[in-house]
């Protein structure tokens, strides 16, 4: 059946630059190997959890390592349970208490990969790879018995990512009041994938696209924004999933006022807009998989073999991009009857096919064209 979501690692086609702030070079072999790797060593340990190798030796603070493997260890046996979500918020509080336990973020990662999250998969895995790199630094700094702090270059490079960051951020602010979207689009995207941590980059790329009628990649955003940020003010909480309902994300603006209600408990409001979402249900259409990226006159689509596809199907199969018209609501109940119809924006054809992704050539462009978050669907009679 078509519908799986891609592996972070192999989203490697040719472009210039991408949002992810991570997939590109050796660090993608890396992700990989680590993935298999710890993989095979949780498959091995029936009786009990088989966990990396502990990194509490990072920081000297064992009564705050203590509690954060508390919490770890409780979200490792929720994950085994199947409570995904219960698991997610220990690993998060694990993360919390001890931001360098190298284990709650690879187990993080990989919840986040099984639940489609893609982009804060690769963040945590390179997390790992990065803590990995540490400790490895820390060790060659002891056999020399120098005095050399191992996470010099790492904070280098990020001081180097925040300075980028901050210069296309202010490009594409003045680009926007130039008036060249399509511009600032791609500044803003820039300095959302080289820094994501600034929630004023997110905040602007969400309103952005939104402003652009790009509500797919707009709900998108502001659903990485509300996870990396939780302690948002409760304007932009409102502001979030109301769009997010309008652009038919139920499901995921349901789950981000269950989190802010646990955050802001006795907040009536909020729990009466949990409840009309929960009451209305999720109009998000069926599709075969999404759009992930556009590059010079192919996309990139989180569909391949594992979803379905053959080799068979590269330069034969052909596929319609589109985006999902907004939500009817019965004026009488308020709940969810259909939804307006389908604008389809490209005709695709798929020209390679990977493991857990494809490329596809853009065949023709409808309106205003393809774009990372459209949904695909097999054209009528292909397949």
């Amino acid at each position: 059946m078509i519908g799986s979501r891609t592996d972070p690692s192999e989203l490697r086609h040719p472009r210039a630059a991408g949002p992810l702030p991570v997939s590109c070079g050796s660090g993608t072999k890396s992700l990989a190997f680590l993935f298999l790797f710890f993989a095979a060593c949780c498959s091995a340990g029936a009786a009990g959890p088989v966990h990396p190798t502990d990194p509490r030796g990072i920081h000297d603070a064992p009564e705050v390592s203590e509690n954060a493997l508390a919490a770890y260890e409780e979200g490792y046996r929720q994950y085994r349970a199947g409570r995904f979500d219960d698991a997610m918020h220990s690993f998060q509080e694990a993360l919390k208490r001890e931001p360098n336990l190298m284990k709650a973020h690879y187990w993080l990662g990989k919840l986040y990969r099984e639940m489609g999250r893609l982009r804060e998969a690769d963040f945590h895995w390179e997390e790992v790879l990065r803590l990995q790199k540490l400790v490895r630094e820390r060790r060659e700094a002891l056999s020399v018995q120098t005095n050399e702090y191992p996470a010099l270059s790492q904070l280098k490079q990020t001081r180097r990512r925040q300075e980028e960051a901050e210069e296309a951020f202010q490009e594409g602010k003045h680009l926007l009041k130039e008036g060249h979207w399509e511009g600032a689009v791609a500044c803003i995207k820039k300095a959302v994938g080289l820094y994501p941590a600034h929630i004023d980059y997110q905040k602007l790329l969400a309103r952005l696209l939104w402003d652009r009628n790009d509500r797919q990649g707009s709900a998108k955003a502001y659903v990485e924004m509300l996870d990396l940020h939780r302690d948002v003010d409760r304007d932009l909480i409102d502001e979030a999933t109301d769009r997010l309902v309008k652009a038919g994300w139920h499901k995921e603006a349901a789950r981000l006022l269950r989190e802010a209600t646990r955050r802001l408990a006795g907040d009536v409001v909020l729990q009466q807009r949990l409840s009309s979402i929960e009451d209305r249900g999720d109009a998000k259409p069926v599709s075969s998989g999404s759009v992930i990226d556009r590059s010079r006159g192919l996309v990139i689509l989180d569909i391949g073999l594992e979803s379905g596809l053959t080799l068979a199907d590269e330069y034969t199969l052909k596929l319609h991009s589109f985006r999902p018209g907004e939500s009817i609501l019965d004026p009488k109940t308020g709940r969810v009857i259909g939804r307006h119809p389908d604008t389809v924006t490209a005709d695709l054809l798929v020209t390679k096919v990977f493991a857990r992704s494809c490329w596809a050539l853009i065949r023709q462009d409808h309106g205003s064209g393809v774009k990372a978050g459209d949904l695909i669907e097999v054209q009528s009679g292909e397949r």
